[in-house]
Parts: structure tokens; sequence; C-alpha cells
């Protein structure tokens, strides 16, 4: 028992006197500070320790489309939407309820469309309208 009160006053006056332990170490020792790694083993999942915002499987964001064009029927399931992405020369034609990424279509007006954006777990509304062009000679 006695033994054991004297290894906890060593340790204790070994922790309260830092710059004296630090005295006693030799001039020519270096500190190396190395850093853990970690890797992850896929095994078909994806890796939950990769950020999700450059993640380029995110899909197509509302921003990257536009609105190129609408063959409007009175049947809505008869209407498609001309959709055109940023960076892509392919167009996309969607009709109410495709996905395109996570954008889910609603409806298809006359010279709009109603989407629904899905991101991170929230739900919000937005509208993709088609820009007017102006002739030559009208104001």
């Amino acid at each position: 028992m006695n033994r054991k009160h004297l290894l906890f006053g060593a340790l204790a006056a070994l922790l309260a006197a830092p710059g004296a332990a630090a005295a006693q170490a030799p001039a020519d020792t270096a500190i190396v500070y190395e850093r853990e790694v970690f890797e992850y083993a896929r095994g078909g999942r994806a890796d939950p320790f990769r950020s999700l915002l450059d993640d380029a499987e995110l899909g197509v964001r509302l921003e990257d489309l536009s609105l190129q064009g609408v063959m409007f029927d009175a049947d809505v399931s008869q209407s498609v939407a001309v959709l055109a992405r940023v960076g892509s020369t392919r167009p996309l034609r969607v009709r109410v309820g495709d996905r395109v990424g996570g954008i889910r279509i609603l409806s298809i007006g006359q010279r709009s469309v109603q989407v629904l954006i899905e991101e991170f777990g929230v739900a919000r509304r937005g509208t993709l309208e088609l820009k007017s062009v102006t002739q030559k000679g009208t104001p």
C-alpha cells in the first residue's frame, strides 16, 4: 500500500512541475507530431466521411436548368417540357412526374414548369419560366 502512495506522489510531482521535466530532456531531442490517417473500405457503400457539397453525384441543381420550350397539351400527361442544362448540348425532355437529379416535375404550363427540389431531406418548390424573345424592331 505504501508503494502505491509513493508512485502516486512521484507522478503528481511530475505533473505539477512540467518545466522541470522539460529541463531534464536533452537539447538535441526533436518533437515529432504524427497525424492519424483514416481510410474507408467502401465495400459497395458510400464513404460517410466524404463531403456531400462537392459530390458530382448530387445531380442537377435548379440554377443549372433553363426552360427552352414547352409542347403544351390540355391533357397534362401529354405535355412535354424541353430543358437545357448548363454545360450540356443535349436537351432534356421531361413530363409530369419525371425526375432530373433531385428535382421532380410537378406541372407543365404553357410558359412555365413547376418543380419540387429535394435536397438534404428538405423539399421546396421552384419554377422554371420560358424567357420571352424580342424580335428586332419590337420594343
